[in-house]
């Protein structure tokens, strides 16, 4: 197994140089260097975590190098997009432009392989007739008989493209990848307009995390302003200002999933106190939403917003990810320095292998515990027609430093900073976590190539 020479591959990327020595000469790659890092982290990646068509295989067996999950491959391979992208745009390096090209190629199959214009697959696959595929596996439209895909969609994979693509479209200036996002915007956008503002999946239904609207609401106002972007349709902005006419709104997604009840005189908490999978998502509409918004009242009600959501439930938790948009669509003067050496600290912490590890902190007495009575999901599983008990631990009163926190999630900025423990597993995760923060720093002049 390739996997058993990683300390080997450290060394080797650690001299090594990619194709633009000219643009690249001033990074520093001595051992444990942030730039040193991309360049291991982005070696292995591309060894062992990208599948033949181009798909990130975001985590896979430590031992057989085998997918081990595929529900988030579709978004997590546009995030992968995003950082090359950003990557070709701070270096103009031939091998990311080769990336680039190469994963829009691969995300572009997923709506071609459905049969259906502007339905994502979250995975697809060449078949294999060995295989006992699921009852959420379907056989590929033409051409792509050959290929199974798997169905069950929802909204996060349309937010990642329409996240990825817009940093595309923005930062690559060639005509026929522009073209090529153009057209994959229009068939995503036109398909969610004629639902509804919904998603109906190839049997045509349309869950509730399928639809866009009112609970969705940041989100859903990103992914129109992204299309009238990219391709100038004056119907995206014409729903995105009826939208925003219509709605009276704090403008942040999912206020009520971050509500947090302490109970007196104790360490317990009712509703969610932890990290939500959501709040990745709405930093990614922030990313879109601030900067392109050209009505002053808008992008002063999106800022205020978004400040009120960091403060109140990010500052202080080392996400880069977070902490690096949050600033990135700040005026220079309102940017937060604390929080931008934070971001640093943990991109620093980040082990380089990818390798899952178990970590129990629940015995350290000096780590204050907090009990939580967790009760996400519940409003999603009932409109569904599900029932759900509500979770019960505990976790940590304070967010973990970087170093501390078991490595549990293959994106780690969705991962709750607050727990204790993780799952025993031999998994490796491909370190697209650390890329995208790591290119758009860099790409905002938050990093330089010398850290």
């Amino acid at each position: 197994m390739r996997h058993i020479f990683f300390p080997l591959l450290l060394l080797l990327t650690a001299v090594a140089v990619e194709g633009s020595a000219g643009l690249e000469a001033a990074e520093d790659l001595t051992l444990g260097s942030l730039a040193w890092k991309a360049r291991v982290i982005q070696a292995r990646l591309e060894a062992d975590h990208l599948s033949p068509e181009g798909l990130l295989k975001y985590e896979i067996d430590a031992e057989t190098g085998e997918m081990t999950s595929t529900g988030e491959v579709a978004l997590e391979t546009f995030l992968y997009l995003a950082s090359q992208s950003l990557r070709f745009a701070v270096t103009g390096d031939s091998t990311a432009r080769a990336n680039v090209i190469r994963t829009l190629q691969a995300v572009r199959k997923l709506s071609a392989v459905t049969g259906k214009k502007g339905l994502l697959a979250r995975c697809y696959e060449i078949r294999d007739e060995s295989k006992k595929y699921g009852k959420n596996w379907y056989s590929g439209a033409r051409p792509y008989e050959h290929y199974q895909w798997k169905n069950e969609i929802s909204r996060d994979p349309y937010v990642g493209a329409f996240f990825s693509y817009r940093i595309c479209y923005q930062v690559i200036a060639a005509e026929e990848i522009r073209q090529l996002i153009r057209v994959e915007v229009e068939e995503l956008m036109d398909h969610i307009l004629s639902q509804g503002m919904a998603i109906e999946d190839i049997n045509g239904k349309k869950r509730f995390s399928n639809r866009f609207g009112l609970t969705f609401a940041t989100n859903t106002l990103a992914i129109l302003q992204a299309a009238y972007q990219i391709t100038g349709k004056k119907i995206y902005r014409d729903k995105y200002q009826t939208l925003t006419r219509g709605w009276s709104l704090p403008f942040t997604a999912h206020p009520v999933a971050k509500v947090s009840i302490k109970v007196p005189f104790s360490h317990i908490f009712l509703f969610n106190h932890d990290m939500d999978y959501h709040d990745n998502l709405l930093f990614m509409a922030y990313y879109t939403l601030i900067p392109d918004e050209e009505t002053p009242y808008l992008k002063k009600r999106y800022t205020r917003a978004m400040r009120r959501f960091w403060k109140n439930y990010v500052r202080g938790e080392g996400n880069s990810f977070f902490d690096i948009i949050y600033n990135a669509v700040l005026p220079e003067q309102s940017r937060d320095q604390n929080s931008l050496e934070q971001a640093l600290h943990s991109l620093k912490s980040i082990p380089a292998d990818g390798y899952a590890f178990y970590r129990t902190l629940f015995l350290e007495d000096h780590i204050q515990k907090a009990t939580i009575i967790n009760t996400r999901g519940l409003l999603v599983n009932f409109f569904e027609g599900k029932l759900k008990s509500p979770e019960v631990y505990q976790q940590s009163a304070v967010p973990l430093p970087m170093e501390k926190r078991p490595l549990t999630n293959s994106w780690i900025w969705n991962q709750n900073p607050r727990r204790l423990t993780g799952p025993a597993r031999t998994v490796i995760y491909a370190g697209h976590d650390f890329l995208l923060p790591y290119w758009m720093g860099r790409y905002h002049g938050f990093i330089s190539a010398a850290e």
